[in-house]
Order: structure tokens, then sequence, then C-alpha cells
């Protein structure tokens, strides 16, 4: 058809640990990546998602994809609860 083709927007957010926890982040993704395992992403009780490490994460930061803008504001208030 000549309908055109509406594209969904990605929310993603990016999180980088405090320096004290970046060296155990690097030695759980090379485990992982090592294993060819997935990893749970697990923030306030909630499955955020179960990736697959494509490599392990030497640089303290990982990304976090949400399905939908509610979702990602929802994954942010957790993780940056008021204070």
């Amino acid at each position: 058809g000549s309908e055109p083709f509406q594209h969904s927007a990605v929310y993603i957010l990016r999180i980088t640990v405090p320096a004290a926890e970046a060296a155990a982040l690097t030695a759980i993704t090379t485990q992982t990546y090592d294993s060819q395992a997935q990893i749970a992403i697990i923030v306030a009780g909630k499955t955020w998602g179960v990736p697959f490490t494509e490599q392990p994460l030497t640089n303290g930061q990982f990304a976090i994809r949400a399905q939908d803008r509610n979702q990602a504001l929802e994954l942010q208030r957790a993780l940056l609860p008021p204070g």
C-alpha cells in the first residue's frame, strides 16, 4: 500500500555504575560472555531484560532497552528514587 510506514520510538537507558563497582560488572559480564550465557538485569525486584552478553563490559556502563516511554520512566524512577 501507499500508507506511510510508522516507526516506533526506541527507549534506552544508559547506566554507569560507580567506579567501585565497575570491576564487578566486568567480572560478571566476562564470565557470562565466556560461557555464552544470558545475564538477568533486575532492578527493584523486576526483571528488565535477559540479554546475551555480546562482549565483556569493561567501561562500567551498560544499557537497558525499554518497550515504551512509560516503561523507560518507570525504570528511571526505580534507579533514581526521590531523595
